[in-house]
């Protein structure tokens, strides 16, 4: 049971399944470390994009960005791990500037 009694029941031919046990039996899919990573780091990221204050933003798409260098650091995406340091150095670079810009 465990996470499982947490999630919605689905009743599926006689048998109560618990939602994520469907998916995992149904679907054939595990969901390991790296996929919690990278799935959570897309949800934030797509989170980033709802916030109209700028700071917040920024902030949300940072964390979102750390998340998927942690990504590609255990997953060894080289292209990924680029990627999001720049995204990291850019967003604290523009955080920094707009945090100087409210204290004027």
């Amino acid at each position: 049971m465990g996470f499982s009694v947490i999630l919605k029941n689905i009743n599926t031919e006689h048998k109560t399944y618990y939602f994520y046990d469907f998916l995992c039996k149904k679907l054939k899919m595990e969901l390991n470390t790296l996929d919690l990573v990278g799935w959570s780091a897309t949800a934030i990221v797509i989170c980033s994009f709802l916030i109209n204050n700028m700071l917040w933003l920024r902030t949300v798409n940072l964390v979102g960005a750390l998340l998927w260098l942690a990504y590609g650091i255990l997953d060894l995406s080289y292209s990924i791990i680029f990627l999001n340091v720049v995204i990291v150095s850019i967003q604290g670079f523009k955080i920094v500037g707009l945090i100087r810009k409210t204290g004027n």
